[in-house]
């Protein structure tokens, strides 16, 4: 235990350091979505009251 701890003081220093950066340094400059159009679940809805008819 004694070992990791000036390993992890060194990193709480190291974000310490960053998060007190004059400059914030975001991931991009430009925000990029997971997709330029929404992709459902599945083309086609399926209600559960069919699901239901086919369980019994």
């Amino acid at each position: 235990m004694s070992d990791n701890i000036p390993s992890n003081i060194a990193f709480l220093e190291s974000v310490r350091y960053i998060s007190y950066s004059p400059f914030p340094i975001p991931h991009s400059p430009f925000p990029i979505p997971h997709s330029p159009f929404p992709i459902p679940h599945s083309p086609f809805p399926i209600p559960k009251n069919q699901e239901q008819k086919y369980l019994i």
